[in-house]
């Protein structure tokens, strides 16, 4: 058993080390990688972050006794700084506002106070560790040291629900913009993200809950668990470019608008003139904002302003109802097949023009059918 947890802990070094490298040196050739390549690297300091806590554990502490000591300073350093550093390279690839330098302060900040003051008291009157729920209670009123680990404890839990907080902020707004931008954008809402978020905070956790329920070699399964869930991140994140091409357009920072009445009038004749086409575009697959702009002669953020404030809703829900009435018509008069019905429309599938008409009537395609159909 000693030879082995040596072992773990010099893997999870070895993988680190060796995935932030990779992470450093990928070249990327995305016109509009600047985000990206700033989250690649924070991910890649993260990791040699990991890998130089475990280091330290591993040549300082004793990763062959089985006692857990409760708050030990360097779990909680690397804990507050990995979930901190992943929340902003995760919000990053929505390339959101809230990834800006008063955010990262305001959670950093106080973190570093608190480390300075740690330093401090560990001079003055030495390191206590503590293995048992007593020992704490026991010597919390008695070593500031361990006051002060308290207290980085309790803030890093402030801190999460900051992170959490700003994080659904961010994903709010990169759903809604690429909402605004494609017809059918389900699948470009990027869930891993999500995934890989959730995941860090389940071990993060369980790295609480190894506090209060003190499990033996514990360090060593948890940062497996976070060793693996960086894998997976870095294999994200090396595929990420490819998605970027998608839907940088829809992301891209937009510029101030500043629309007046008569544009806006002006959009809408436009519009109801591009609706009552004979090709009837709407039905076109894939179709995006952009195209919609360029067909109508006005910019993209325009049209889209205008959809937001004078619709009171986004592309993808436009499009995508006007597809439905035509679908309507269809199943009232036509006999066809649903899933050529959903090919005309401009569905990319049987399965999503049957969402989409779940939430416009209420009713599936097939029994809208058996209600409306107009039998010649």
């Amino acid at each position: 058993m000693d030879h082995f947890m040596e072992d773990i802990y010099v893997f999870n070094i070895a993988t680190c080390i060796v995935l932030g490298i990779v992470l450093l040196f990928t070249k990327s050739t995305h016109p509009h990688l600047q985000n990206y390549l700033i989250a690649k690297r924070v991910i890649a300091l993260a990791l040699f972050l990991v890998a130089a806590g475990v280091t330290i554990n591993l040549f300082v502490g004793d990763v062959n006794d089985s006692k857990v000591e409760i708050l030990n300073i360097t779990t909680l350093i690397v804990s507050d700084l990995q979930i901190i550093l992943l929340t902003f390279t995760l919000m990053t690839l929505y390339n959101s506002h809230f990834v800006s330098r008063k955010n990262i302060y305001t959670v950093l900040f106080p973190l570093i106070v608190l480390l300075l003051i740690y330093s401090i008291t560990l001079i003055i009157y030495g390191d206590t560790a503590v293995y048992s729920h007593e020992e704490y209670f026991r010597n919390l009123t008695q070593e500031p040291p361990l006051i002060i680990r308290t207290l980085i404890f309790t803030w890093g839990i402030i801190s999460v629900i900051i992170c959490i907080n700003w994080f659904l902020k961010a994903r709010q707004e990169f759903n809604k913009a690429i909402d605004n931008y494609f017809d059918g954008a389900k699948e470009l809402h990027i869930k891993w993200v999500t995934a890989i978020f959730s995941v860090s905070l389940i071990l993060l956790g369980l790295v609480i809950m190894s506090y209060i329920i003190i499990l033996p070699y514990w360090d060593a399964f948890a940062i497996t668990g976070i060793t693996i869930l960086f894998t997976i991140i870095s294999i994200q994140f090396l595929n990420y470019p490819d998605i970027l091409q998608i839907i940088y357009p829809a992301i891209e920072t937009p510029e101030e608008l500043t629309i007046s009445s008569t544009q806006m009038n002006t959009i809408e004749e436009k519009i109801s003139k591009w609706k009552s086409l004979p090709t009837r575009p709407y039905t076109q697959r894939g179709f995006t904002i952009g195209v919609l702009a360029d067909e109508l002669r006005e910019n993209k953020r325009t049209v889209s302003h205008y959809l937001n404030t004078r619709c009171n809703t986004n592309f993808s829900t436009w499009i995508n109802t006007l597809r439905i009435e035509e679908a309507i018509k269809l199943l009232e008069n036509n006999g066809l097949p649903l899933h050529e019905i959903a090919a005309r429309t401009g569905f990319s599938d049987l399965a999503k023009m049957s969402n989409f008409m779940k939430k416009h009537t209420g009713l599936s395609p097939s029994e809208y059918r058996k209600i409306h159909y107009n039998k010649p």
